[in-house]
């Protein structure tokens, strides 16, 4: 927390990001000794993974319906399931379309932010569960933050290879321009913005040249960083 508290301190420093609202949304965090501590209660909160259930269960479609999918053709599952779960949750969430517009921008810069600190820190484990979504701001938050520091990339099985969680549900929660936003608010110069004015978090963060604050951010476009690796494509 006291990492994100510096990232927001920069953030809001900075003249190019600051009339821009990046932001990581915080909690209280407790330590009572070095292996426990207290973390919490926040309120008004669902994980992405309750409001998506909640959808499917209304709608009468299968929860695990890409893994069923993919037990016979991964390709095949994307095919047949849309996607647009996060999206329509947003969409149905907020009681008029200037509500839905503020939400929708809050969660895409939130997640951008989200994403860039999130790579520095070398966090992984970041499934549905660990990502929670502001009732009444649509910004994301994030929980559990016990795989930092590239764990997840260097355990011997089912090692994660990709820098940060951007998915197809994730990216169509952004509407119609993606990933390249707005000319006001796009995420991808969000993230090379809040990259430049968190570069003093990583050396904080990381005590090893290969740490993740020692490298350039992937997935920004060309025009701001090289080629990025491939994505996984998952629901």
């Amino acid at each position: 927390m006291q990492l994100f508290g510096l990232a927001n301190a920069l953030l809001g420093g900075d003249r190019r990001t600051s009339k821009h609202d990046l932001a990581i949304q915080r909690y209280a965090v407790t330590p009572l000794s070095h292996n426990a501590g207290i973390v919490g209660w926040v309120p008004h909160t669902d994980t992405l993974h309750a409001l998506i259930r909640d959808y499917r269960e209304a709608k009468k479609i299968l929860l695990d319906i890409e893994h069923r999918l993919m037990v016979q053709v991964f390709e095949a599952a994307l095919e047949n399931t849309a996607g647009h779960d996060l999206a329509r949750v947003l969409w149905l969430k907020s009681e008029n379309s200037e509500q839905w517009l503020d939400r929708r921008s809050a969660y895409t810069r939130s997640l951008s932010v989200m994403s860039v600190v999130g790579y520095i820190l070398g966090l992984g484990d970041r499934h549905p569960s660990n990502l929670m979504l502001s009732r009444s701001s649509g910004k994301i938050l994030h929980i559990d933050f016990g795989d930092c520091f590239e764990v997840a990339m260097h355990r011997d099985k089912f090692p994660e290879k990709i820098p940060f969680r951007l998915t197809r549900m994730l990216v169509n929660a952004m509407e119609v321009s993606g990933v390249e936003g707005r000319p006001a608010s796009r995420p991808w110069p969000c993230c090379a913005t809040t990259e430049t004015r968190c570069w003093p978090c990583s050396r904080l963060s990381c005590t090893t040249p290969s740490s993740a604050g020692a490298r350039s951010l992937p997935g920004l476009p060309p025009a701001l960083h090289p080629p990025p690796p491939p994505l996984l494509r998952l629901p």
